[in-house]
């Protein structure tokens, strides 16, 4: 699978991880959801017709923050991250991203625009990579604060779930308690 080829899809997809130890990066990411017809090779896509998997950026050579500032080490500066920009070359990967942090936490919107260069990067397409901002459609789980991207997804699952009462009350004063602030 050549990832660069679905780079586009990740616009509005999520960064569900970041992890950065030595000189290697790996992000976890979700992207939007494909319609069968936008696959061009052999990607398996997640349960939610999205690309998800881990993008391995070995031997780091310099990571930029919006254009200018070098940093050290990539981590997850809030609760999430959705993307608005993702594009890479043989050696570059550029990524635009829109921080969010939820309830308990402040709330807080900031965005970030990297630009790593690196000596190798690789896609590993893992379509069943757990995000713990996703909810399993059980009436046990308790609703953990979303982004709004993944709203949509939400109300699919819940109303496709077994006792679809009891959740979508459950979502939606969820989602007017959010209103209200």
């Amino acid at each position: 699978m050549n990832i660069s080829n679905y780079t586009s899809y990740f616009h509005d997809g999520s960064i569900i991880n970041i992890e950065h130890s030595n000189s290697n990066v790996v992000i976890s990411m979700d992207s939007a959801e494909l319609a069968p017809q936008e696959i061009v090779d052999d990607v398996i896509l997640s349960d939610r017709k999205t690309i998800k998997g881990k993008l391995h950026i070995e031997d780091v050579l310099s990571i930029t923050e919006d254009g200018n500032l070098s940093i050290d080490k990539l981590t997850m500066l809030y609760d999430s991250a959705e993307v608005l920009h993702f594009e890479m070359t043989k050696n570059t990967v550029y990524l635009d991203l829109e921080w969010t942090n939820y309830p308990p936490n402040p709330d807080i919107t900031e965005y970030s625009f990297y630009n790593i260069k690196a000596q190798r990067i690789w896609w590993e397409n893992i379509p069943d990579l757990y995000d713990p901002f996703l909810v399993a459609c059980k009436p046990e789980n308790y609703l953990h604060p979303l982004s709004v991207s993944r709203y949509s997804y939400l109300i699919l699952c819940f109303f496709e779930g077994p006792d679809t009462s009891q959740l979508s009350s459950r979502l939606f004063s969820e989602l007017n308690l959010r209103d209200a602030e």
